[in-house]
């Protein structure tokens, strides 16, 4: 059961990702305590994974039993000694944008809000990963570092593989732009994690 541990390392994160530099202030941090504390109240964080087992190719890795590849050559190295991968998406649905509404009438606030939305659904994949890890099929293995699209050469168009490989729009009620690749809600993730022997 995954709960929020709204702790100095937490306030300092949603402060770096709301666009703060340096340390936050008293007032700063008794804001984002308050406003952590209250989407936590509203939220629904939730996640979905799958296990393949992987081959090399000249592109990348492909999931064996899919047509699914991934391409480029950060992934490809980043999974170079993997002979398993876990793809999941986790998300703080749809009531993470009700929350980020509910400030959108103060900047500053909606920005303090994104911030630490943000530095949940962060705690949350970590709590995630957790159950990646203890849940692997294919025998003992160590996980290498979660590895998201959008990095370097590993496209955002890969966001449609994860799409359609985890049923996104059915296990989580995702939704997909075909055009730009973003996915909707926007405090979602979508990353693989290679299995190393």
């Amino acid at each position: 059961m995954f709960g929020l541990e709204i702790n100095e390392s937490f306030i300092k994160a949603a402060y770096r990702y709301s666009g703060g530099r340096g340390e936050p202030s008293e007032k700063e941090k008794a804001e984002i305590v308050s406003l952590a504390q209250n989407a936590v109240k509203q939220l629904n964080p939730r996640g979905t994974k799958d296990y393949f087992l992987v081959e090399k190719t000249e592109n990348g890795v492909k999931l064996i039993g899919t047509n699914a590849e991934f391409c480029g050559e950060l992934i490809k190295k980043h999974l170079k000694n993997s002979f398993a991968v876990c793809a999941f998406s986790v998300t703080l649905g749809f009531e993470s944008e009700t929350v980020l509404l509910s400030a959108a009438g103060n900047s500053y606030k909606k920005l303090l809000t994104d911030g630490v939305l943000s530095a949940i659904i962060e705690e949350f994949a970590d709590y995630f990963e957790e159950e990646i890890t203890r849940d692997f099929p294919f025998g003992d293995a160590a996980p290498a570092p979660r590895f998201s699209c959008g990095y370097g050469d590993f496209a955002l168009s890969s966001q449609k593989t994860f799409y359609r490989l985890l049923s996104l729009n059915k296990t989580l009620g995702i939704t997909l732009n075909e055009t730009s690749f973003m996915i909707f809600p926007n405090k979602t993730v979508t990353a693989i994690i290679g299995f190393e022997k």
